[in-house]
């Protein structure tokens, strides 16, 4: 097998064109990547002894193998997941491999950006300071100093 690295801790492996492999061999393949330290993903693709190409994929728990998966045509579940395809060649799939975990990645990406942006929202709105720079508090303010302390910066 021969491979790369997406990110610093993604592995996708692939086997020579000119050999098969039964698919419980690739799929320990995958397993054994996994097992590996600082690795959340793993895939390996190789040729299976029935002529198609087959993919096995692992996770941990921050990627989804199962909705990459389910877009080449296979599926599983959220951190284990395979396919097998018919009408592309090692390398094609490889390639199309990446593109859809590098898409994925920063879908993921994205969705943890949004997630940060309301959780910040979200704490500053209902933060005593934030409170406190309204104005609302004249005198006896909940939080004591605050109101003082932000109304002077006005």
């Amino acid at each position: 097998l021969q491979g790369h690295k997406l990110g610093s801790d993604i592995l996708i492996a692939q086997a020579k064109d000119s050999r098969t492999y039964d698919t419980v061999v690739i799929s320990k393949a995958a397993d054994a990547m996994l097992a590996m330290s600082g690795i959340e993903a793993s895939f390996v693709l190789a040729k299976n002894t029935q002529g198609f190409i087959s993919i096995s994929a692992r996770s941990r728990s921050k990627l989804n193998v199962q909705r990459i998966m389910e877009e080449l045509g296979g599926g599983g579940h959220f951190n284990l997941a395979a396919v097998q395809i018919k009408d592309l060649t090692l390398s094609e799939a490889g390639e199309k491999l990446t593109e859809i975990v590098l898409n994925e990645i920063k879908e993921k990406e994205k969705e943890e950006a949004e997630k940060l942006r309301a959780a910040v929202s979200t704490q500053w709105y209902d933060s005593p300071t934030y409170i406190a720079s309204l104005g609302l508090f004249q005198g006896d303010s909940p939080f004591p100093g605050k109101a003082i302390a932000m109304n002077s910066l006005k």
